[in-house]
């Protein structure tokens, strides 16, 4: 059930306020409402100077509502701010309250940048497909400490094999049916 205000008997319009109260610890002050919630905290900050050492993302507007039957005191975001603003009567209080924590606005935290996704393919197909070198040789970047080079018909024949074990067996089975021509194909 949404928080209901009661300000008014029957249906009757309720007139704009154009002039509202905010309240901070004991102390009261009339304020014009602000066109905006960011205003709304400037005006609260500029009224109470004790405020000022606050950041204002620390300052929050609160409005008394019936929730259930229930007097309660219910916070006003930045995006419902127009619409609450446009509700309140003359006079109407709203406090201002402290928060130690500002409230949770949504947020894109990056955690790892340096982790590739992860796909799912056998270790052997993956090894096999990376082993591969199909750079071209002015592009291709030093062999790691080790590691011999690889010829190119060395890396022919390793694709042809590769074909051979991984696509026949899957239905194709014109992979590998022409032997040394599949070599001279794929270099």
């Amino acid at each position: 059930m949404s928080p209901s205000h009661s300000r008014s008997n029957g249906n009757a319009p309720k007139p704009l306020a154009d002039i509202i109260t905010y309240r901070y610890v004991d102390k009261f002050v009339y304020v014009k409402p602000a066109p905006t919630y960011r205003k709304a905290i400037e005006y609260a900050r500029t009224e109470f100077p004790e405020l000022l050492a606050t950041k204002p993302e620390h300052v929050t507007l609160w409005v008394n509502a019936t929730v259930k039957g229930q007097k309660e005191k219910v916070r006003v975001s930045n995006m419902a701010y127009d619409d609450i603003v446009r509700n309140l009567v003359r006079h109407e209080i709203v406090d201002i309250v402290i928060m130690e924590t500002p409230p949770a606005s949504p947020r894109v935290v990056v955690t790892d940048m340096e982790a590739p996704p992860v796909y799912d393919a056998d270790e052997k197909t993956r090894r096999e497909y990376l082993s591969i070198d199909t750079t071209n040789s002015r592009s291709r970047s030093p062999s790691p400490p080790g590691s011999r080079p690889r010829s190119p018909s060395n890396i022919a024949s390793r694709a042809v094999n590769w074909l051979k074990n991984e696509v026949s067996p899957r239905g194709n089975s014109t992979a590998g049916s022409s032997g040394s021509s599949s070599n001279q194909s794929m270099v």
